[in-house]
């Protein structure tokens, strides 16, 4: 197994940043995608809809020119690219990461029990999808499908990225702080999903006054 040393962490932080570049045409492809499959995005319809998606896209760019140019966040996804590194190949990410590494690996392994609800959403824009529009709608609907089947493909190497990296942490043995509250519930299925039911009922429940009182 490689150590820490023997890695080029400069040119590792370079290509993050590049794949963080190279995101940006995916995520509007994706907002595209979705306003295509149903004519609507949240609660603007429509031109509102494009307008919309537009301005997102532009503020996710500005997100990034933020980070590029402010020295502090720089060096914050530098440490987050080469994390990633380390634990993609096992690597040693060197003092200062490696107890952030453990972290972030334990974290990923407790959240992984997502993988079988994310297909839900991709499902349930396709069910709503115009399908009176097929010429539109079809290849936005492959394109979700396809982005939904990479998303989990790559979802459950991390997943399993973790699972090898808390079995046998490179580097010297070390400590890992308690999880936090945040990873607590994220990491329980039965506690995120009672969360994630109650926020849909005060939804629903939001919805029905609105439409009884309108």
């Amino acid at each position: 197994m490689s150590t820490g040393p023997d890695v080029d962490w400069s040119s590792v932080e370079r290509r993050g940043r590049r794949d963080d570049w190279l995101a940006l045409p995916g995520v509007a492809l994706l907002f595209t995608c979705l306003v295509t499959l149903q004519g609507r995005w949240a609660v603007w319809e429509g031109a509102a809809a494009w307008v919309a998606i537009g301005v997102l896209t532009a503020i996710v760019l500005i997100g990034q020119l933020v980070v590029l140019l402010n020295p502090r966040l720089r060096a914050r996804s530098a440490e987050a690219h080469r994390i990633g590194h380390a634990l993609r190949h096992r690597l040693d990410p060197g003092p200062g990461l490696r107890e952030r590494a453990d972290v972030r690996a334990r974290y990923q392994m407790g959240v992984g029990w997502l993988v079988w609800i994310v297909p839900l959403g991709p499902a349930g824009l396709l069910l709503g999808a115009r399908w009176d529009r097929p010429g539109s709608t079809v290849p936005a609907a492959l394109l979700v499908a396809g982005g939904a089947v990479g998303f989990l493909v790559w979802w459950r190497r991390r997943v399993e990225e973790a699972r090898r990296w808390l079995a046998a942490p490179p580097g010297p043995p070390r400590e890992v702080s308690p999880p936090g509250l945040a990873e607590r519930w994220s990491t329980r299925p039965r506690t995120a999903l009672l969360a994630m039911t109650a926020v849909l009922v005060i939804g629903l429940l939001a919805g029905l006054v609105a439409g009884l009182t309108g």
